[in-house]
């Protein structure tokens, strides 16, 4: 019996549990007598079964759940992390549950142990207990995850092997809590594969806005992803005014999203872009590259990052760098140019600063094979420099182990990191692609088709109307041409497959309905439960609205033709041919690669929809 809950096993038969609150205990959950599984014997399942985004690298199912629905004790050692211990209190208080903070055990109602082993010796000691093994073995930021009981008492263990650990392991405490059936009985290790893993906002055209990376590190907190770079082509201050220091407005807003990264354990990479007329021997501009640097470490940034890609390189922009380096036909003037600039603000600034290594993304920054521009800057620069490579292309639909260790070769380096340059749309703003990730740098238990479902549940919410909307619209996005085979609005494509044979049997299939469907997105993704993402594919999801209905009125045109009513038939034509002309209206805005505005018509269905306006238009000029 403990203070606050008693535990009750039925029968190792049946393999239940029964976890009531004492009379004492007052609980608005009204789902407390439902009973919670027990396993009594250790059992691997699927990575995926506990719906837990990443999934966990080892996963085992074993011993009773635990209710998070009465006095919850919260044991922290000298854990400091505060994002952590309010996850922590938000996920009790989300499942009914009454959460104290408390540096020891105390002994009342369930404890969640909470820190690394260094924090928290109770979290270390208690995951030794119950997995025969604590964290302490585990790479960086990997943690422990176990329930059972404790001295007697109801525990959810979180021991990580660092801070970023534990604040990991609460994420997946967060998923697999349920309101009605508390904590699964379970025992978890995880650790990440690759150490870098995030966004780069690096793209031309109208940046992300500042609420929609606030949201963002919220959602690779929770996901485990732990870096974001800042480095968007139309900030002027990183770019064609990159010596002028933040002020205003903009410093302040940098500032909160520096804290909300930090809040959410993103490494907040501040990414400079100087090289369109930057003189590398020059004191002045060192002095102006490390003054705004500063300017940002001053902020919290401790990540930092010198980007020279898509710049000139049909000479150099001050007389001092062509004395200096003078120009040869195998690209050692620019090489050596950069990797001495680099270099001195490796050795003179970050290492002053203790901070991590530089980053950079040299000129050429694509293809394995080697060249003489690529030998050079990898030879001549520090080698602690980091080196980021967008793969075999700018593009690149997969990544191979050959490929990159042929890359570090080439680039004289084993300190390279990939750029995936997908699903990026700077090369064709009509576009979206929102298919899978399929191949590049994916772990052995990543399933992009789960991956990519349980994606758009998230951002649809529990609505179900809603979430077949989006999968529907997410169906007419998935041409992504650096990808073999190319894919063309698979399920669209296939109900137009089944209404044509459908209609020379008499019939006409499932089109019909996803045409109502699709008429409705606009509306239906409005209620979406990430709102930024409704807004921002508004004009494909628009353009989606209006060939439905231009194809609706070529399948009444269709009919028409078959029943012999030509004067119907011209109606609906006419009809379709109007909802088509409004497809063509440029309202996608976006920015060109000068910075200067620019409108596009959305391109939407992956050219299916115009197919079947062709083959419709060929049946009513009797060509077809």
């Amino acid at each position: 019996m403990h203070t606050g809950q008693s535990i009750v096993c039925l029968s190792a038969l049946v393999a239940l549990c029964l976890e009531s609150a004492k009379a004492a205990v007052v609980t608005s959950n009204p789902q407390a007598s439902v009973d919670l599984k027990c396993r009594h014997d250790a059992r691997d399942i699927q990575p995926h079964h506990f719906g837990v985004w990443p999934p966990p690298q080892e996963i085992t199912e074993t011993g009773c759940g635990i209710r998070l629905n009465g006095d919850v004790t919260i044991v922290t050692g000298d854990t400091a992390d505060e994002p952590t211990i309010s996850l922590i209190k938000t996920i009790v208080t989300s499942a009914g549950g009454k959460a104290t903070v408390s540096t020891k055990p105390t002994g009342k109602g369930t404890q969640i142990l909470v820190g690394t082993g260094a924090e928290n010796s109770f979290a270390a000691d208690a995951a030794q207990e119950l997995t025969g093994q604590a964290a302490t073995d585990l790479d960086a930021e990997g943690y422990v995850l176990a329930t059972g009981k404790v001295d007697g008492q109801l525990s959810v263990v979180l021991n990580g092997v660092d801070t970023r650990g534990a604040f990991y392991a609460a994420q997946t405490l967060r998923q697999l809590v349920d309101d009605r059936s508390g904590v699964p009985g379970i025992q978890a290790r995880d650790w990440p594969l690759m150490p870098v893993r995030g966004s780069i906002e690096g793209f031309y055209g109208i940046p992300w806005s500042h609420e929609a990376r606030l949201d963002q590190f919220v959602l690779y907190g929770q996901h485990k992803m732990n870096t974001y770079i800042y480095t968007p082509k139309d900030d002027e201050l990183l770019r064609r005014r990159w010596r002028e220091l933040y002020e205003g407005d903009d410093l302040d807003k940098l500032q909160e999203l520096v804290d909300t990264a930090n809040a959410n354990h993103v490494d907040f990479t501040f990414a400079l872009s100087p090289g369109n007329d930057l003189c590398y021997s020059s004191e002045d501009d060192f002095n102006a590259t490390v003054a705004k640097f500063d300017q940002l470490r001053d902020l919290g940034v401790q990540r930092f990052y010198i980007a020279l890609d898509d710049i000139p390189t049909d000479g150099f922009h001050c007389d001092s760098d062509d004395d200096k380096w003078p120009h040869d036909q195998e690209w050692h003037w620019l090489a050596d140019a950069q990797a001495c600039y680099l270099n001195r603000v490796q050795q003179e600034w970050i290492e002053k600063h203790g901070l991590d290594a530089l980053e950079t993304v040299p000129t050429n920054y694509a293809g394995s094979q080697p060249d003489p521009y690529k030998d050079r800057f990898g030879t001549q620069l520090d080698k602690k420099v980091r080196i980021q490579w967008t793969g075999e292309g700018v593009f690149s639909p997969n990544v191979t182990v050959e490929s990159v260790v042929r890359a570090g070769e080439t680039y004289v380096t084993d300190t390279l990191f990939f750029w995936d340059n997908f699903p990026v749309n700077d090369g064709d703003f009509s576009r979206l692609f929102l298919n899978p990730l399929t191949e590049p740098a994916n772990g052995p238990v990543y399933d992009a088709k789960a991956s990519m479902d349980e994606a758009l549940r998230e951002l649809a919410g529990r609505d179900e109307d809603v979430h077949e909307a989006l999968v529907a619209f997410v169906d007419l996005n998935q041409n992504w041409p650096y990808r073999e085979p190319e894919i063309f609005a698979p399920a669209l494509s296939k109900d137009i497959q089944e209404f044509w044979a459908a209609r020379e049997k008499g019939g006409g299939g499932p089109l019909r309905e996803r045409l109502q469907l699709l008429m409705k997105l606009p509306e239906l993704l409005s209620r979406m439960d990430m709102k930024g993402f409704a807004t921002d594919v508004e004009p494909w999801s628009t353009a989606a609205m209006q060939w439905a209905k231009a194809c609706q009125h070529l399948v009444a045109m269709l009919e028409a033709l078959d029943e012999g009513d030509k004067t119907k038939a011209d109606e609906e034509y006419g009809e379709a041919k109007a909802w088509v002309k409004k497809t063509e209206e440029k309202t996608v805005e976006t920015l060109d690669r000068e910075g200067n505005p620019d409108s596009y018509a959305p391109n939407v269905g992956d050219g299916v929809f115009e197919s079947f306006l062709g083959d419709a238009t060929a049946v009513y000029e009797g060509t077809g």
